[in-house]
């Protein structure tokens, strides 16, 4: 599958799409991801995991990239670091080679839960 086709499927998904090379670099993102981070997808194409993870996670989330390689699949809550410099939280799910070597990350900022307080 071409990545242009791939591009307009993503385009179509109502929650934040990103997908990463086997270095974490972002190759493709949809309008979602772009309303969640801020950053225009011509931004995000030369930003990497690393750049969307506030310095205090970076060590964290090193440990879960290599996870989610050895794994294959992953989902969870992740701190994501906006263009504004705002950190948010946003649950994911991800899964290794969609194409060979390419990754996709599925986000949605976290609602927060009344019960937990402002």
């Amino acid at each position: 599958m071409p990545l242009a086709s791939l591009q307009r499927i993503m385009n179509a998904l109502p929650v934040a799409a990103l997908i990463a090379d086997n270095q974490g670099r972002y190759v493709l993102a949809n309008a979602a991801a772009c309303t969640l981070t801020g950053h225009s997808v011509d931004a995000l194409k030369r930003l990497s995991v690393w750049d969307l993870t506030p310095d205090p996670k970076a060590h964290e989330a090193e440990r879960l990239w290599w996870a989610f390689l050895d794994r294959r699949e992953q989902s969870g809550e992740y701190a994501l670091l906006t263009k504004s410099g705002e950190v948010i939280s946003a649950v994911y799910a991800a899964q290794l080679n969609l194409l060979p070597g390419l990754h996709i990350s599925l986000l949605e900022r976290r609602s927060v839960d009344p019960a937990d307080g402002p």
